[in-house]
């Protein structure tokens, strides 16, 4: 089965060249993150896709960040 995406609003900082998510926001409800477990990049064409496996509260999520569109978004599947 393949991913699928929700799109979601992302607080981010900039740090020393990287890319930080501190929170977001999916259908109306914010969640802080945590911690970032793991972090990873692919090529897909033109874009750059940043991939964040986070915590917040208890629940992982893996968020990624689409570098050509600038559009954020969860991935479920």
């Amino acid at each position: 089965m393949a991913d699928s995406f929700d799109f979601i609003k992302v607080a981010t900082i900039f740090k020393k060249g990287m890319i930080f998510p501190i929170w977001f926001e999916r259908k109306g409800q914010k969640y802080p993150i945590d911690k970032i477990l793991y972090r990873w990049e692919e090529r897909k064409g033109r874009s750059q896709i940043l991939y964040f496996s986070v915590v917040s509260g208890e629940e992982n999520y893996n968020i990624a960040f689409d570098s050509e569109n600038f559009i954020w978004h969860i991935i479920e599947g």
